[in-house]
C-alpha cells in the first residue's frame, strides 16, 4: 500500500520485504521477547506491506510501519515501531517517523493513533522513552484504559496529526436507528479481556446483554467494545445498565468530527 526510497547518506528508508523480518525481529527483541513474537506472528499473517526498514549497510536498524484503522479510510494505527540500541538518541526513530508520515500523505492518511503501555519489568517502566518520544513528536495521549493488558499494566493511546494532510470534515449521513452486538472475540494483548463486535443493525441495541453472559462465563476479567459515537449515545442506557463504564474516546477516528467512544466492563 506504501512505498519510499531515500538516497543520499546514512541509513536508508526502504519497503520492508520478507527477507527482512529476522533482523527486524531481532531489533523489536532488544526491548521485549514478548513484542518481537507478537510481531512475528502478525507480520507472517498480515505480510509487510505498509511496513519499512531503516538499513544501514545493508543491514536492519529500525522497522517502523502503518495498518489501517478499521471503519477509516484516512487514519491508521502506528505499527511495530524499534530502533537498534546503538542508534538511540541520534535522531533516527523520528527521521523514521517523520518518513513514514511523509509515505501517508501520498494515501491522504491525515492522523495515526499509537497504542502502548506502562508495562513494568524489574521496577523499569519499559515504555517510558517510548512515550516520551511521541509526546515529542507531537503525539497527544487520548486514552487511558488501567488493568487492559493485565491488572497491572495500562493500556496508552495517542493520537498524532499528520501535518502534510490538510482534514476536512465529510457528511457522514443520518445517524443508524440500531446498533447490534453480535459476538464476542479475546481483546487483543489482553489478558482474559474480550472485546463485543458490533454491526448497525434493527432499531435500538440488542445483543448487548447475551454478548456480555457469554463473555463473563468464559472468564472475563473485563470487556471492551470501541464503537462510533453516535452509536455510542445510542446505546449509553444500555451500557450503563450492564455495568459499563465509558472510557474515553479517539478523536476524529472514523472523520473530522466522528470520534471513536471506548466502553469497559470490568469484574474485581
Amino acid at each position: 500500500m506504501f512505498g519510499s526510497l531515500l538516497g543520499g547518506s546514512g541509513p536508508k528508508f526502504k519497503p520492508m520485504k520478507r527477507d527482512h523480518l529476522v533482523e527486524a525481529l531481532a531489533i523489536i527483541e532488544e526491548t521485549d521477547e514478548d513484542d518481537a513474537a507478537e510481531a512475528e506472528e502478525s507480520l507472517l499473517e498480515r505480510g509487510t506491506d505498509g511496513m519499512f526498514v531503516l538499513m544501514e549497510k545493508g543491514r536492519v536498524v529500525g522497522i517502523t510501519g502503518a495498518v489501517q484503522a478499521d471503519g477509516s479510510d484516512d487514519t491508521v494505527w502506528l505499527s511495530w515501531t524499534y530502533l537498534t540500541e546503538r542508534l538511540h538518541g541520534q535522531g533516527w526513530g523520528r527521521f523514521m517517523v517523520d518518513e513514514l508520515l511523509k509515505a501517508l500523505n501520498e494515501h491522504g492518511i491525515r492522523k495515526m493513533f499509537i497504542a502502548t503501555s506502562d508495562y513494568r519489568e524489574d521496577g523499569e517502566d519499559v515504555y517510558a522513552p517510548a512515550r516520551k518520544f511521541y509526546e515529542a513528536l507531537g503525539a497527544e495521549e487520548e486514552l487511558r484504559i488501567p488493568g487492559y493488558h493485565s491488572k497491572d499494566e495500562t493500556k496508552i493511546i495517542y493520537g498524532l496529526v499528520n501535518p502534510g494532510v490538510e482534514a476536512e470534515a465529510i457528511d457522514m449521513g443520518e445517524p443508524s436507528p440500531g446498533v447490534r452486538f453480535d459476538s464476542i472475540e479475546a481483546a487483543p494483548e489482553s489478558e482474559n479481556g474480550f472485546g463485543i463486535s458490533w454491526s448497525e443493525a434493527g432499531t435500538g441495541v440488542e445483543g448487548l446483554d447475551a454478548a456480555t453472559v457469554l463473555a463473563n462465563q468464559q472468564g472475563a476479567r473485563l470487556i471492551i467494545t470501541a464503537l462510533p459515537d453516535d452509536l455510542s449515545a445510542l446505546a449509553a442506557t444500555a451500557f450503563t445498565t450492564q455495568g459499563y463504564e465509558k472510557a474515553g474516546s479517539l478523536a476524529d477516528f472514523y472523520a473530522v468530527g466522528s470520534a471513536q467512544d471506548w466502553w469497559v466492563y470490568r469484574n474485581n
